[in-house]
């Protein structure tokens, strides 16, 4: 595995421990006061949608998949999600597709940051 993806490695291994913290604590929060606890629930909502997405990634470097791969296919996905966004009847789905697109966009950047150093 090269310098860079080594990088990616660290950078979502870590998204994922943070996410991991974060979304106990909005657990536990949740159990003690569950409508206070939902009425400020976006950040569990930024939360999963960056677990998901480090996970997903680093199954990808798991498999063996390049700097490259993975740029495509995030542009891919932050293009299409951009382009179609998310017209669901439920409100939460909403607002995770939009959290799911701006950790995806993030990402890329990061990727695309990350490709372009010598």
């Amino acid at each position: 595995m090269d310098k860079k993806l080594a990088f990616l490695e660290v950078i979502l291994s870590n998204q994922v421990k943070h996410a991991q913290e974060s979304l106990a604590k909005f657990t536990q929060e949740l159990l003690e006061n569950p409508r206070y606890s939902m009425e400020w629930s976006d950040n569990a909502f930024l939360q999963a949608a960056e677990y998901d997405v480090a996970r997903t990634y680093l199954a990808w470097i798991e498999k063996g998949c390049t700097l490259s791969e993975i740029e495509a296919d995030l542009d891919d996905e932050v293009l299409n999600a951009a382009r179609w966004g998310s017209n669901s009847t439920s409100p939460g789905t909403n607002v995770m597709k939009q959290h799911l697109l701006a950790s995806k966009a993030r990402l890329l950047t990061e990727v695309r940051r990350l490709a372009k150093q010598n």
